[in-house]
This record gives C-alpha cells, structure tokens and sequence, in this order.
C-alpha cells in the first residue's frame, strides 16, 4: 500500500479511531525509524486500536527506557544495530555469544524499566554494501547471533517476542526490503515496504495483547472461494484449479483458509446462493481444498447477510468484533458494516493475485498447536450440545447434569505452556484481570516456587474440549494473591469455572497456607459478566487502584455446591 494512502485511510477514518482504545507504543532504536508510525497506526487501526507512537532518541535505547519508567506502555519496540554494536563487523567478524549476551541484558534492563511487552527484530544483512556471497562466513556469524537472541528470547522470565525479519519480509527479498540510499542518508535501513511489514507483524502482536484477534473469518463462495457464480456455471465450470489462473489463486486462498483452521481460527459461510450446489463443490470439486468438515457453521440462503452474521454469531458464542466477514460485493460489506460496525469486513480483491495473502495483515504465522486442532471439533459438538439443551426443556440443572462434566485441574505442565500462552491472549469474556502472558512467563511461573500455575482440562460425553482454563497465584509472604484468572468462553454455562476455582483454592490453602487472600477485577470492553466473580468466594472489593478493583478476604468460601454437575479429577 502507498505510504499516500495510509494517510487517506488515516484521515477519512479519524473520528473512529479517535473513539478506539488507546495502545502506547514506545520506540527504542539505533537507528532512524520515523516513518514506521503512520503504517503502525493504520495497522493497528485495523484491529480496533488507536496507536500512540513514540521514539526514543538515536542509540540511546535503555537510557531512553529507564527514563519512561513509571510511564504506562503497552508495547516496546527496540531496533538494535550490529552497525552501532560492532562497528567493524562486516570486516572483523562477529563473536555472536558476546553480541547475543549484551542484547540480552540491554533486553532485560529495558523489559523491567518499562513494565510492557518488548518486541525485538532479528538483524537483517549488512547495508554497507559488503556482499555476504563473497564472505559465507559473515552470513554465518550473523544467523548465529540471530539463533542466540532467538534462544534468549524464548526462554526470557519476561515478556519478550521475537521479529524474525527473514519470515516477514522474505516475499520481499533483501533488496527490496533494506534502502541502502536511505542508510547512508539517514541511517534508516528499511524501505517503505518493509516498514509496513514490520508494523503489520507489530500490529498484531498488539491486537493479540488486547484479545482483538479475530476468531472467525466468514465467507462468501461465488468470486471468493472460487472464480465465477457456481449457479450459473455449475459446480464443473467454476474457477479453482492448482495450476491454471486465476483458479490457482482462489485454490492458493483456501490452502490458506485451512491452514488458519489448523491454528483455530473458525471458518464459515454466508452466501446468497443454492445450499447444494455450494456442497457439492465442497464435497466433490476434485480441487476444492476447504471441505465441510472444515466449516464451524454455515449460512447459504436468500435472506439479508447481517441477519446471517448476527445468527452465526450467537450459534458460535462469538462477540461481532471477533468476526472477519469477506466478500466481493461492496454493498454486502456496506450493509454489515452500517449495522453492526464491530464486524471487520474485507473486500475481496479484483486483482485475483493478490487473494491468497488477503488475510495475512490479521493473522500471524504460527504453528498448529494440538488443542488448536481440536477447536472446530469442539464448536461442532456445542450445536449437538444445543440440542441437547432444547431437549430438557427449562431445567438448566437436567441440561448440566446430562452432560456428564468431567474437570481435570492440576498445576500447568511444560507441555501445557505454549497452550496456556495463546489462551490468555484470546481470552476475553471470562478474564478477570486480562492479563497476557508470553511464554517465557508462563514457563518462569512453573518454575518459581513463589508461584502456582494451574490448568483446566473438560469433556463431557460430546466430546473433549481440551484445556480451556489457566488460574496464577503468587504468595507475598502471609498472603496469596490471584495474578490471573482466565477461561475459554467455550467452557462456560457449565459451572466448570467455579469448580475450577474451587479447586485451585482449595490446593493454595493447603500448600500456602494464607491468612490473607487477595484478587483482582479489571473492567474492559467484553468481561463484564466477571465482575462479581470473586464475591461468590467471600472476597470484598476494598479499592480501586488504576482502573481495577482489588478485592481481599480473611477466610475463603469455597463449598462444594459452587462447581455443581462437574466431576473434578487430578
């Protein structure tokens, strides 16, 4: 996108994205990055941020973010230089365990200054013109120092993530992504292109802090899962094929469809059209790549698209800022968007090329985790659970008690941890203090025995819903305060919250031993059910510090009848 229309985008839009939650983004760096902050507050606008953007002086990064201690930030982004590190680098060659042990200290004196994420990119090649092809071994030293910041990073008790600018910019090759004009100029190595690149990935690591990720992308099908309207060409003609454009490019898209549906992502469809042909392109295309069993609930029919989205929203128990709505018809994205303005809907680009990396600026790449396969499975068995429902009629406690619950709570496992991360920055409606955790964190407080990490796993006899809680307690002396508090919306309605926290208290009780009990309530936009969580605990809000309450108690209530229906194990 042209840096020109950013800003169009920017100023047409700017009554909205003054209304939008604010996000506090201080940049620390060595070398000149101004023009990061127009892409950065239009890819955060994107999500439903308003950025606040701002730099820090040239090569004074930690002096800089000692300075903003007791500032409130929400995002550090710090560019290191090897130029500013090594100045002779490129001639004298690296030692990477040196380099990678200063950037872990400066990382760390910087983390606990500021007290927010920091987001560290990896080193590009050298923009002095010294051609790592003749100088193998450079290009070696480099990736080694990259592989070290790596490996700190991943392992860091603070919250810390990594910017492996080789992944980000490598669709646009070296060459287009550092400036080497503008290096010698002024000192600014990235390119515009780069830039925006660098604000997309940022971007979202900041809608994923805030839990404005979104959880479901739903679908047209005619000129947007495939080329042409299936009605009047029939299944046979339409256009998807894995070689012949413009089909590669909607078979290209839903490669990448599944590929999201793999990391949890909900997919589904909202069409105008005929219900059995759109299946029997779905069931028998031979290169339809998105099958029905890749779908978490459908819509195909003649009625309004908005009364289909609000429907598909409520059968999901999804809130409409969690949905992706994508379409190649202007006035079905204008209708949706004039009556629900949570939906983000996306116009499906005449240019069929560029489809498949579409949705790329709202999702980052990342690795399939098991309980991220298991999601769809678990949204399909809610609608058998649904009918169950129905079946009993009024009686919530017939409905709780035919579903056979069964809770396995234990302390968080090393395995669990990476889970149990992505959990907490998902986690919206039942999140008491809406804290988020890097995995680095997580893993600390496993390991810290002045903390307590616990993990909530249900099925019942629908199906497993994997693990859907996390709870963290930290003991101060004669006193165990809850840090955090977050379950899956997936989970809820069936008492599994209580009996989670009951039995979460009930082990602090006999491990700690506390006289004094505290715990916390952060007001934000989609928790508002929690609010009053903790009195059921005898806990009594005693202030407000900053915007949350805190809550205490002397002796906790933790009776059985709270987490009634839940079999407990473990």
């Amino acid at each position: 996108m042209r840096t020109a229309d950013i800003l169009s985008y920017l100023a047409a839009n700017r009554e909205r994205i003054a209304a939008a939650p604010g996000f506090r983004v201080l940049v620390l760096r060595d070398v000149t990055v101004e023009p990061l902050a127009a892409p950065l507050r239009y890819c955060l606008a994107e999500h439903g941020l308003r950025a606040e953007v701002t730099f820090g002086g040239y090569g004074t990064a930690v002096q800089d973010a000692m300075r903003a201690t007791g500032a409130k930030w929400d995002l550090v982004l710090v560019f290191f230089a090897l130029e500013e590190l090594a100045p002779d680098y490129d001639v004298t060659g690296l030692d990477a365990a040196e380099v990678a042990e200063r950037l872990r200290q400066e990382l760390e004196s910087i983390a606990a200054a500021c007290q927010a994420t920091v987001l560290v990119p990896t080193f590009p090649p050298p923009l002095s013109g010294y051609p790592l092809r003749r100088d193998p071994g450079l290009a070696d030293q480099i990736r080694a120092v990259n592989d070290r910041l790596r490996e700190a990073v991943h392992g860091a008790p603070y919250p810390v993530r990594l910017l492996d600018l080789a992944l980000v910019l490598g669709g646009l090759g070296w060459e287009r992504a550092l400036d080497p004009r503008s290096w010698y100029l002024h000192r600014l190595p990235f390119s515009g292109a780069a830039l925006q690149l660098i604000a997309r990935e940022a971007a979202l690591l900041g809608a994923e802090q805030r839990g404005h990720l979104k959880k479901c992308i739903v679908l047209d099908c005619d000129d947007t899962l495939w080329g042409g309207i299936v009605g009047e060409v029939g299944p046979e003609r339409i256009e998807l094929h894995p070689r012949e454009f413009p089909g590669s490019a909607f078979y290209d898209f839903q490669k990448r469809l599944v590929a999201l549906s793999k990391q949890g992502i909900l997919l589904c469809l909202c069409s105008k059209n005929d219900e059995e042909q759109v299946f029997a392109v779905l069931d028998r295309h031979p290169h339809c790549r998105l099958r029905r069993e890749h779908l978490a609930a459908w819509r195909v029919n003649w009625r309004p698209k908005p009364e289909n989205l609000r429907e598909l929203a409520e059968e999901l128990g999804l809130g409409l800022d969690s949905i992706l709505f994508v379409d190649d018809q202007p006035r079905e994205l204008e209708a949706a968007r004039m009556l629900f303005p949570d939906i983000c809907c996306v116009l499906t680009p005449q240019e069929r090329h560029a489809l498949p990396a579409l949705l790329d600026r709202f999702f980052s790449i990342a690795e399939p985790q098991e309980e991220d396969l298991r999601r769809l499975v678990a949204v399909q068995a809610d609608a058998t659970r649904l009918r169950e429902r129905a079946r009993h009629g009024g009686s919530l406690d017939a409905y709780l008690a035919s579903l056979a619950t069964v809770a396995s709570v234990h302390r968080m496992r090393r395995e669990e941890v990476a889970r149990a991360c992505r959990l907490s920055q998902r986690t919206n409606q039942f999140n008491l203090t809406m804290r988020r955790y890097s995995e680095g964190e997580l893993l600390n407080r496993c390991q810290d025995p002045s903390y307590a990490a616990f993990t909530l796993s249900v099925r019942d006899r629908f199906g497993d819903l994997g693990l859907v809680g996390v709870l963290v307690a930290r003991r101060e002396n004669a006193t165990a305060e809850i840090e955090a508090l977050f379950v899956s919306c997936r989970a809820l309605g069936r008492n599994a919250e209580d009996a989670f926290t009951r039995a979460c208290l009930d082990d602090l009780r006999k491990q700690w031993r506390p006289s004094r009990w505290r715990a916390a309530y952060m007001a934000a936009a989609r928790n508002g059910q929690v609010e009053r969580f903790w009195e059921r605990f005898n806990f009594s809000a005693m202030r407000t510090d900053a915007g949350t309450k805190i809550l205490e108690a002397d002796q906790i209530r933790t009776a059985e009848a709270l987490g009634r229906h839940v079999e407990l194990t473990d």
